[in-house]
């Protein structure tokens, strides 16, 4: 892990307005080699009816070059998709490939701001040319002392709502989860990606060390609060040995969804408590040595 880096000694003379004692991480790391993998899910609901279709499958990034000019960095990735199709309920198989150029420019002074001259919307990487600072995203970002952050930019569209990008990143690791959303009243589009390894490929020799990012996440559950069903969706990357188990607030376990080895990727399990009071219970996620959980309303 390299070090955080203090900004009096690293941005002072760029930009000299933080304060002594001020650490910003390196949340979006950029090298020729570096790439990432994601499991995704994107979705398109129309309120016609029958107006939706969702994607779902992987996506990868790869930095394949660089070019320093005087007051910036332009970083050319390779994007490959391949993925399921469902257009209004009915699934078929399309596997694509999405090459070429896709480029990002870095600022070479301050914390670094990142955008994309033709920004990618709905995917990991949407960064916008911005003139405030709550609308632009830098590589050098305040984290916690897990070395990680968490940014949400809303940006203009022009309609009444903005769209919504939330991003979770980890330092040395970059994005390890973004979600977007935009919704109109004709309908609303959803993507969401989580981080699956983080390669680093070595220029000529074609070599590769792979490092699966140890993350772990739960979703908020579906309805919630919900009166029969609800929908707990959750995430890992590595291969684990996963318990998904509801709590009351007395600490007694009383329902069991999920319990065994399963593979990296987005997992969903249903819980209908027939025999449950009402009540606030808490479900837990345990993967491996990590755990997260979250609160569940049950009203009936």
């Amino acid at each position: 892990m390299k070090p955080r880096l203090s900004l009096p000694l690293v941005f002072a003379l760029a930009q000299g307005a933080f304060a002594q004692g001020d650490s910003f991480s390196d949340v979006l790391p950029l090298f020729v080699g570096k790439a990432w993998t994601y499991d995704f899910y994107y979705s398109n609901v129309s309120t016609m009816p029958h107006g939706y279709s969702i994607d779902t499958g992987m996506v990868s990034y790869t930095v394949v070059s660089k070019a320093p000019t005087a007051d910036s960095t332009r970083w050319q990735l390779f994007r490959r998709r391949t993925f399921t199709r469902s257009i209004y309920g009915i699934p078929y198989t399309l596997s694509e490939q999405d090459s070429g150029a896709y480029e990002l420019v870095e600022m070479a002074t301050g914390r670094h701001e990142v955008y994309a001259p033709s920004p990618d919307a709905f995917g990991v990487f949407p960064f916008q040319k911005a003139d405030i600072d709550s609308l632009r995203f830098f590589r050098y970002s305040a984290t916690d002392s897990s070395g990680e952050a968490t940014i949400q930019i809303k940006y203009p569209t022009g309609e009444m709502e903005p769209r919504s990008c939330t991003f979770w990143l980890r330092s040395e690791f970059g994005p390890l989860k973004v979600i977007e959303e935009f919704a109109l009243m004709s309908g609303s589009t959803t993507a969401r990606y989580y981080l699956r390894d983080d390669t680093v490929l070595s220029a000529g020799t074609g070599d590769s060390r792979t490092v699966i990012s140890s993350y772990v996440d739960l979703e908020p559950n579906y309805p919630n609060p919900f009166n029969s069903g609800t929908v707990i969706r959750f995430s890992i990357t590595r291969s684990s040995f996963v318990t998904l188990k509801v709590y009351n607030l007395l600490g007694q376990e009383v329902a069991t969804l999920a319990s065994g080895l399963m593979k990296p990727g987005t997992h969903e399990e249903s819980w209908n408590p027939l025999q449950q009071p009402s009540g606030v219970y808490l479900c837990r996620l345990n993967a491996g040595d990590m755990v997260r959980s979250r609160k569940i309303v049950l009203l009936k």
